[in-house]
């Protein structure tokens, strides 16, 4: 009869062992599926707040300028960012991103369109597409040599136009650049205004005619102020299928300048 009670008891003490083991088990696994939850809804968030960064720029007339400025920002991403890069402690799936942006549009005008008398000096001529990803960062490079030349001519100090003057000629540019055939009035009027817009003393009316150094170089720039007002229609954008993130836009010119 004893041995029947103490075989009763120890019966009862490995049930309570196994209950409070398997509670202690249901409550492990209860954490764990909360924590499992909680970094698959940071992650969400982060990626939604990653791809709220870019997915303003999918609709059409995106100017010039904010896909200058989108350009930067994704170069900026692909050099800070690595594929085996963390946030904050839970590490992230990341991919490189890349942006593809055509000059012609769908009237098959290309970069001429941009231009003050189609003839294109800013933009490589005849390349109409331009790709900015992990391994190929020139364009920003490309951008700023071009104005740097504009800027500073070819005789140094004396020469040069600053981007706010290149601006101001921009904006006065059929009244400042002649026709060769002009009128000496009109000659007249135009040296006036360029000396004016610029400081400059001791312009002649051939420094404004066609060919001349002054025309070509603010023709140039023309051309980067066109593009900056143009309007792009984003036309593809591509997601990452692992992470959710936006891993490619493209856009082209819809032949709109504003």
């Amino acid at each position: 009869m004893e041995n029947a009670s103490k075989a009763l008891v120890m019966a009862g003490s490995i049930l309570i062992g196994l209950l409070v083991l398997g509670a202690l088990i249901l409550l492990f696994n209860n954490l764990s599926s909360y924590q499992n939850a909680d970094i698959q809804n940071t992650r969400q968030a982060q990626v939604v707040e990653f791809n709220n960064q870019f997915t303003t720029y999918i609709r059409e007339d995106v100017r010039g300028n904010e896909l200058y400025s989108l350009l930067n920002r994704i170069i900026d991403y692909n050099t800070r960012k690595t594929l085996e890069g963390e946030d904050g402690a839970i590490e992230i799936g990341y991919q490189p991103m890349s942006i593809k942006f055509s000059l012609k549009s769908p009237d098959g005008k290309d970069q001429k369109a941009l231009t003050m008398d189609g003839i294109v000096r800013f933009f490589e001529n005849n390349k109409n597409d331009y790709i900015i990803d992990k391994t190929n960062n020139t364009f920003e490079d490309y951008i700023n040599n071009q104005i740097k030349k504009i800027v500073n001519g070819d005789s140094g100090k004396q020469d040069d136009l600053p981007e706010s003057v290149l601006n101001n000629l921009t904006t006065g540019i059929t009244k400042i650049f002649l026709e060769n055939n002009a009128s000496d009035d009109e000659k007249e009027k135009a040296v006036r205004a360029f000396e004016n817009i610029t400081g400059f003393s001791n312009i002649k009316a051939s420094d404004l005619e066609e060919g001349s150094k002054y025309r070509e170089r603010v023709y140039s720039y023309y051309e980067y102020v066109q593009f900056k007002r143009a309007n792009f229609d984003c036309i593809n954008s591509t997601y990452d299928p692992d992470t959710g993130r936006i891993t490619y836009l493209e856009f082209q010119f819809n032949g709109k300048i504003k």
